[in-house]
């Protein structure tokens, strides 16, 4: 289990989208070193594909740690 701490604020709240029944916030998770906290992961906001060809940076909105023992693997490759 990961467990989330994100910054609300930190949200741009133009990229958020509205889907039928709902808002929508997409997030990814990038493994890091445990930092200071303990953190394992970071949590940015995703981006698009035009943005990411537009060399936008994805916003860093909070950390995650993980919860039980389990190591962090990416999964597969970093989009951002």
């Amino acid at each position: 289990m990961i467990t989330l701490q994100i910054k609300t604020g930190q949200i741009n709240k133009e990229w958020l989208y509205k889907g039928k029944n709902a808002t929508y916030l997409n997030l990814v998770l990038f493994p890091t070193e445990n930092d200071q906290y303990g953190n394992n992961w970071i949590v940015k906001q995703s981006l698009t594909k035009e943005q990411r060809a537009a060399g936008v940076k994805a916003p860093i909105i909070g950390n995650g740690k993980n919860m039980g023992g389990s190591k962090p693997t990416s999964g597969g490759e970093d989009v951002l």
